[in-house]
């Protein structure tokens, strides 16, 4: 099952298999690699609802997350990847987007 992947900025967006994947951290991982070289020069990390946790232990260490994957479901709604379990996630995604964190602009400038 393939669903078209647009990150925030570029006008071409990508194609990547769902089935593929068993879980979150496996889609973030090859979408982290899909797009490497667009994330801030590579510095950027794409997160998801299960990273948030992880990344909250690291803050304070310097790790900043700078985007977010959201998901298009079939009524139209974007959330974020992460809030539903996997297969209803796979069952209902239209489109992904992968955008700015909008927490990383204000955490950055504290």
């Amino acid at each position: 099952m393939f669903v078209k992947v647009n990150l925030e900025g570029y006008a071409v967006g990508r194609k990547i298999d769902l089935n593929a994947h068993c879980g979150y951290g496996s889609l973030s991982g090859a979408l982290q690699s899909m797009f490497h070289g667009f994330l801030s020069d590579g510095h950027g990390r794409i997160v998801t609802r299960e990273d948030e946790e992880q990344l909250e232990y690291h803050k304070g260490k310097g790790t900043v997350k700078n985007y977010i994957l959201l998901y298009e479901d079939n009524e139209g709604d974007r959330m974020l990847v992460g809030d539903v379990p996997w297969e209803l996630f796979v069952a209902s995604v239209k489109r992904l987007y992968i955008a700015k964190d909008p927490r990383a602009d204000k955490s950055n400038k504290k």
